[in-house]
């Protein structure tokens, strides 16, 4: 039955706040984090486009109107064939192409975007403290503004993205297993060789991140912040986590290994989830009670 486990808000806050102060919470984050940061002095919204104005910005490049597109809501499609037509197998060009794409929007202005609330929340749950720390970052997004972000509070910060690396230290390894590009100005350096995008791209298998990400999900509880669940591969990993005796759940019977969130939430969706054995947590809006369900966590952590 949905919510079995946690009949209210205090006790799920309270649950969290214990595996935040084991050191057992990691982040699992998709583009919801990096679209709407900010209101600009103009009024109008800063942040990084969504999948159809990113397909918008990817074809203006090329001036091509967006008209070619607007039949096929199938956006790693659409993506695929702009790879195909105008990149004429160049990588490079590729990347250029989508970082641009990206980026459209010229520099981050951090001076708003650190007013941001999920990303201020965020960076409370990975801050070292008495009360614990979140100890893994997986982000599907590969812009760097979370990294940026946390890097401005002085927090060091690891983007991890191929499929072999030495281990470093930092305070926070963020895994990029979509790629990473980092944003004009970013102190970090260099991009990845990849980014998980167009159709092509989803189909292929990285067996070492895959490996990284799961381990992640198998010996965590994971907060999945800014994802619809539609992504197939991270759904992939989801189903084989869930499976009997692949998590430490099962041993711990707390009964749920993740918390999703949705400020449109319905039956279906919490059934969806349910599934999956991770628990959809209603929001009264995404910008301003998420980050406020965030803190509760820290603060449910500093009284125990």
């Amino acid at each position: 039955m949905i919510a079995a486990h946690f009949p209210n808000r205090p006790k799920l806050t309270e649950f969290l706040g214990t595996q935040l102060r084991s050191g057992r919470l990691a982040l699992f984050l998709g583009s919801g984090i990096s679209m709407k940061l900010a209101t600009g002095d103009d009024g109008l919204l800063m942040g990084l486009p969504d999948w159809p104005t990113l397909m918008n910005n990817l074809y203006a490049i090329k001036e091509l109107p967006p008209t070619i597109y607007t039949k096929n809501t199938n956006f790693p499609q659409v993506a695929e064939d702009f790879r195909l037509q105008h990149c004429n197998g160049n990588n490079g060009y590729w990347l250029d192409c989508v970082s641009k794409a990206l980026y459209a929007g010229g520099d981050l202005d951090f001076s708003l975007i650190r007013k941001n609330g999920t990303l201020e929340a965020i960076g409370a749950l990975v801050r070292t403290s008495l009360r614990g720390a979140v100890s893994e970052i997986v982000t599907l997004n590969f812009d760097d503004v979370l990294d940026r972000y946390l890097a401005i509070h002085g927090i060091v910060v690891v983007p991890t993205f191929e499929e072999k690396c030495w281990a470093s230290r930092g305070d926070i390894v963020i895994y990029h297993p979509h790629g990473f590009l980092p944003s004009p100005g970013s102190c970090f350096q260099p991009a990845s060789s990849f980014v998980v995008l167009d159709r092509s791209s989803y189909s292929k298998s990285a067996p070492i991140m895959n490996q990284k990400m799961k381990l992640v999900m198998q010996s965590h509880i994971c907060l999945f912040i800014g994802l619809s669940g539609e992504d197939e591969r991270l759904d992939k990993l989801i189903w084989e986590t869930k499976d009997e005796g692949n998590h430490a759940y099962n041993t711990s019977q707390t009964g749920y290994w993740g918390v999703a969130f949705s400020a449109s939430y319905n039956q279906a969706k919490a059934r969806k989830w349910e599934e999956r054995r991770i628990y959809l947590q209603k929001l009264d809006d995404y910008h301003t009670d998420l980050p406020n369900f965030l803190f509760e966590i820290c603060q449910s952590a500093a009284s125990r």
